[in-house]
């Protein structure tokens, strides 16, 4: 009876232990995701070597959605595509820490722009994301890379932004 009782309670301390500790699964943290949801983005692109903003560069504004499981889903407004050169984006996202993330996004560029800046290819976006304290609001730097028809690399820079989420 005294064993099967020691048991019980080993048994019953563990559980409470596992419940109630930040666990990691495959190198990942587990736990509510609060970046899940739909988020309205500003985008300002800079200077990778220096941090200052790029000088006369148009507001950019996205919407992105973290789905569970790690899926993503970006549309943007970036004014500096040809109408229905780009694709939405799809991707993926991973908690990296208590508060802060990292999402990849890619997506086609369908047609050389007509201005000759974006080539036929792909675009990826590489963020490291960082909520604020209260969770309603996150930062994010993050390198973008534009790849042409042959795989090679057409044009790079950085972006920064500020997201909201939407009710």
């Amino acid at each position: 009876m005294k064993i099967r009782y020691l048991i019980l309670s080993a048994w019953l301390a563990c559980g409470t232990v596992a419940a109630t500790a930040p666990a990691h699964a495959t190198g990942r943290w587990v736990g509510p995701a609060s970046l899940e949801g739909a988020w309205l983005v500003a985008i300002r692109p800079y200077v990778c070597a220096t941090g200052v903003d790029v000088p006369n560069a148009p507001p950019v504004v996205s919407y992105l959605l973290f789905g569970r499981g790690g899926t993503l889903v970006e549309t943007t407004s970036n004014p500096a595509f040809d109408p229905g050169q780009r694709s939405p984006g799809l991707g993926t996202w991973e908690r990296t820490g208590r508060s802060t993330y990292r999402s990849v996004i890619r997506a086609w560029i369908q047609f050389d722009s007509a201005g000759g800046r974006y080539k036929r290819g792909r675009q990826v976006i590489d963020q490291g994301i960082e909520f604020n304290e209260e969770g309603t609001a996150w930062t994010s730097n993050a390198s973008v890379t534009f790849y042409d028809a042959a795989g090679e690399i057409a044009l790079a820079g950085c972006a920064r932004a500020t997201a909201e989420r939407l009710d």
